[in-house]
């Protein structure tokens, strides 16, 4: 059993420094071209990901649940308010702001279209499927569900990180934490309640950050709360996420 959960972890950390290798080649390849362009490159590249993360699930055999349809509505209103509020988890760190500089017309600036459309429709299906649909399902399949959701969210969270230029700080385990928190919430989603879920939240999660990185919409809601009620609403927000947690984890 022990030498078998070794092979596991062994042929997923190599699967991923595979797909590790080749991003880092293709972030050095497209500084050399205009932004247009390395959003086309890029939709291309998660496309082709996406579909040979799902050959290689067939390939081992591994039937993902896709979907789980029962109380289709209710798990999706479920998975937006908890994926929302994870998003708010960390807000306490960050130095946000609700300044002039959001504009809606942003959306139409230095590629921000596109890269909002690859982050929420593109990349989260790619990730979802690599990492929670293959990566993942390994462990579930030798009901090794614990270890595989620490190792593929610590793999997840360090898969946004570029090695060479890796700075060892607050900032980074700040980061490195938030986005395994993430891994984690994917994780129990995806085994709970099926791929699509997690693919749904992952999407939720990125519009809410995208749109703020690139200064179009501001909907951080705990930037916008008169000071004194902040603690109470950031607790309500984080209360939601734990909940979540530990009833997936008992289930």
């Amino acid at each position: 059993m022990k030498d078998r959960t070794i092979k596991i972890i062994y042929d997923s950390v190599l699967i991923y420094i595979i797909f590790y290798i080749i991003n880092i080649f293709l972030i050095y390849t497209l500084d050399y071209f205009n932004t247009l362009h390395v959003n086309s490159i890029l939709f291309i590249y998660f496309v082709f990901l996406t579909f040979f993360s799902a050959l290689l699930s067939k390939h081992y055999g591994y039937k993902i649940t896709f979907i789980d349809t029962k109380n289709i509505f209710k798990t999706l209103l479920l998975t937006l308010i908890v994926f929302y509020s994870s998003t708010l988890l960390f807000n306490p760190f960050y130095s946000q702001n609700n300044s002039n500089e959001f504009n809606f017309k942003n959306i139409y600036n230095n590629g921000n279209l596109s890269h909002l459309f690859l982050s929420i429709f593109i990349v989260p299906i790619f990730e979802e499927y690599f990492f929670r649909g293959f990566l993942l399902h390994k462990f579930i399949k030798h009901k090794k569900n614990i270890s595989g959701i620490i190792l593929v969210s610590a793999l997840f969270a360090l898969g946004h990180f570029h090695i060479f230029n890796l700075n060892i700080n607050i900032d980074f385990v700040l980061m490195f934490f938030r986005l395994f928190v993430l891994g984690v919430l994917l994780s129990l989603t995806r085994i709970k309640f099926g791929l699509f879920y997690s693919i749904f939240g992952h999407a939720i999660y990125n519009l809410v950050s995208v749109l703020f990185t690139t200064s179009i919409l501001n909907i951080y809601i705990l930037d916008y709360v008169n000071q004194q009620y902040y603690w109470f609403i950031y607790s309500v927000f984080t209360l939601i996420v734990f909940l979540y947690l530990s009833l997936l984890f008992r289930r």
